[in-house]
């Protein structure tokens, strides 16, 4: 696919794919649960956030959740080098912007 083709069809997915999203209390979440092991949907869909504890070898420790996700999918990785620097497309897809 040439760059120009890829702009036109980013360009079009922006238009074809708006959203709009609102906050909410995080317990009004359809379908999720929140437990004090994880957040996760309730048909074990999707991905799941846990809590986890890492120290290093320093032993410094931190506390940060991780994003576990089984997916499954082809990854496409696209390549264009610009003014000898190396620009990576890993994944297009719709996110809501805040």
């Amino acid at each position: 696919m040439k760059i120009k083709e890829l702009n036109k069809w980013i360009n079009n997915q922006k238009i074809k794919n708006k959203m709009s999203i609102s906050k909410i209390n995080i317990m009004d979440i359809l379908n999720w649960k929140i437990d004090s092991k994880k957040i996760y949907n309730k048909n074990k869909s999707f991905f799941s956030i846990i809590p986890f504890k890492f120290t290093d070898s320093q032993k410094t420790t931190w506390f940060q959740p991780l994003i576990i996700q089984k997916e499954v999918g082809i990854l496409g990785i696209l390549k264009k080098r610009y003014r000898s620097l190396d620009y990576y497309l890993l994944q297009a897809k719709v996110e809501p912007e805040i």
